[in-house]
């Protein structure tokens, strides 16, 4: 629905606004006191790799041969950039997560790069298929149009003068390409990453319990750091230097290490598919991929439920899938085979009714009671006046 001239005007003196003075409300705190860092840093690349990357990639690619001895990586799906490396580089993460034991993070399955992934690390349409005007989402609102520096231009929905969408995605969490956030298409700022990911998870499951911790490389994050992170089962995201031209530019997602040929860290960078290795050092002029700071994620395990089975009676039951416990929303299917010469009567306990097979939902411990009975035993029940309803 059009805008007012009055509200296109509030509007854009409220971007106006954010723009000359982002600390206003748009830009974090500090996160580390005395840190010789910028405490706040931001991702400069866009889908494709800097001239710079591709030709020192041209220069290293026998590298990929080098001996893993001590390599150690994780088995985290390769997403490629989805307007940002910041939401890729955390989808990743999320995803992971979700393949782990946290199947409600993503819709479907999180193992390749499906639509339901992409909505998750930025929802929405592309500069090749929109969505439609009334159901704009990320990229309608905040990643169109597509700006690059140094001409910064309004976001879709301010120059419409509409409200923007709920948040729903892990771009929408990270102020990506936001230009009330100084961010041109793509950027994102390094203190959105953790509580994007505290965001996206509560929104999805706050069960879970997220947290996140950052250390600044030199200031807390060590070697130590990232294999105990690694060997512990949990990926991290980094903040780097591509070009080595001493400015942070790009967000991966890193999944392992190894220490020859030297101490290095492995990540999948959003460009390619194939794990990037690359020297642990800190970013400084002339280090290439070196490290600005990491984040590394958490999550509380989700309960697992126990199913306890009785038998009253000669029989047995199958369960099918047969697990000591499981996950909750678990569907399993008990079947009860009576001994011969008997029969199945029915469900006790925390089911009712003779249904065979029974389909039951793991919301908490159940505990059931298989009732099987003898045929031969059985007798006539006596009619006996005022006794099921007789006169």
């Amino acid at each position: 629905m059009p805008s007012s001239p009055a509200r296109r005007l509030a509007l854009l003196c409220l971007f106006l606004l954010a723009l000359c003075a982002p600390g206003l409300a748009v830009r974090p705190a500090p996160l580390a006191a005395g840190s010789p860092f910028v405490a706040d840093a931001p991702s400069r690349t866009g889908p494709t790799p800097p001239p710079e990357v591709l030709a020192r990639d041209l220069a290293k690619a026998a590298e990929q041969a080098a001996d893993l001895l001590g390599a150690a990586t994780l088995p985290v799906p390769a997403y490629y950039w989805r307007h940002g490396c910041g939401p890729t580089a955390l989808g990743m993460v999320i995803g992971y997560y979700d393949g782990q034991g946290y199947p409600d993070l993503i819709l479907g399955s999180a193992a390749t790069q499906t639509y339901q992934v992409n909505q998750a690390i930025a929802s929405g349409g592309d500069s090749f298929a929109p969505f439609a005007p009334g159901n704009e989402r990320h990229y309608e609102d905040y990643a169109r149009p597509q700006d690059y520096a140094p001409l910064m231009r309004l976001d879709d929905y301010l120059a419409a003068g509409r409200i923007p969408h709920a948040n729903d995605s892990i771009a929408d969490w990270m102020y990506t390409s936001r230009s009330t956030h100084a961010n041109y298409y793509g950027w994102s700022w390094s203190n959105h990453v953790g509580p994007a990911f505290v965001s996206y998870v509560d929104q999805r499951n706050p069960a879970y319990a997220p947290s996140y911790q950052l250390w600044y490389m030199g200031y807390g994050l060590s070697w130590s750091i990232l294999t105990g992170e690694i060997d512990a089962g949990r990926p991290m995201v980094f903040l780097v230097d591509t070009d080595a031209n001493g400015g942070t530019d790009h967000f991966v997602t890193v999944i392992g290490y190894r220490t020859s040929p030297r101490l290095q860290y492995a990540s999948l960078d959003t460009w390619y598919a194939t794990v990037r290795w690359e020297n642990f050092e800190a970013i400084a002029g002339g280090v290439p991929w070196g490290i600005w700071g990491g984040w590394a994620f958490s999550l509380t395990p989700p309960p697992r439920y126990t199913l306890e089975i009785a038998i009253s009676g000669s029989g047995a039951v199958t369960r099918a899938p047969d697990e000591p416990t499981y996950a909750p929303g678990t569907p399993v299917a008990l079947t009860a085979i009576p001994a011969p010469g008997w029969a199945f009567g029915g469900w006790g306990g925390d089911a009712s009714g003779s249904a065979n097979p029974l389909t039951l939902t793991m919301t908490s411990d159940k505990r059931l009671t298989a009732l099987f009975y003898d045929p031969t035993t059985l007798r006539p029940r006596a009619w006996l006046p005022g006794i099921n309803g007789a006169r």
